[in-house]
């Protein structure tokens, strides 16, 4: 559910409902909470009527859509050590929307332990990596390492490369995988880390 050009009107609670008739409902997705644009994946289900429900209150801010896409595959989300944002300057989204002129950036100078995780949001087979920040020539981090999850709790180093000079590109035996994290191994008191596009085969 896209609010970007209304970035503060996102909900503040939801429920995401389904139905096939509009009158049996079945609620697939919750947040009492919610700090960001409503993004959600689940279990795929039969449907002909989603209904997102508001559960909580602003005092200050409506809730405004600007536009609402609904998939039968799961998106492709990601979050980050710093500027975990999904609106906004240099937000988390911008690194995985093919655009090569928008980007994903820490915002802050480059540091060892600063990490970018993308979700794939369904298991599948990997085996290659690419993390282009050619549009931002400086920003490529300084070294790094790649692990491969399936669960976000076990991970397998599949790279590494701690006097790195460009833009990631790197080939692996295949693996099965749905979380991706890039972190970093160096640093730079100059230039930040950016994301402007990632590309996974």
């Amino acid at each position: 559910m896209n609010s970007a050009n209304s970035p503060l009107d996102y909900p503040r609670g939801y429920l995401v409902k389904l139905s096939q008739n509009g009158q049996n409902w079945e609620t697939v997705a919750q947040n009492p909470q919610n700090d960001r644009p409503l993004s959600v994946v689940f279990a795929p289900r039969q449907a002909r009527f989603v209904r997102i429900e508001l559960t909580a209150a602003s005092d200050r801010w409506w809730w405004s859509i600007h536009e609402i896409q609904v998939s039968a595959q799961a998106k492709v989300t990601g979050q980050a050590s710093h500027n975990n944002v999904l609106v906004g300057a240099d937000n988390v989204s911008q690194a995985l929307d093919s655009n090569p002129n928008t980007r994903w950036s820490t915002r802050t100078f480059q540091q060892p332990g600063q990490w970018f995780e993308i979700n794939l949001n369904a298991t599948r087979t990997v085996k290659r990596l690419v993390v282009d920040s050619q549009s931002s020539p400086f920003d490529y981090p300084r070294g790094y390492v790649i692990r491969l999850s399936e669960d976000q709790r076990n991970w397998v180093e599949i790279a590494r490369n701690e006097r790195n000079t460009g833009s990631i590109d790197v080939s692996f035996s295949p693996r099965p995988a749905r979380f991706i994290r890039i972190e970093q191994t160096g640093s730079a008191d100059r230039w930040w880390w950016s994301i402007h596009r990632v590309g996974i085969e």
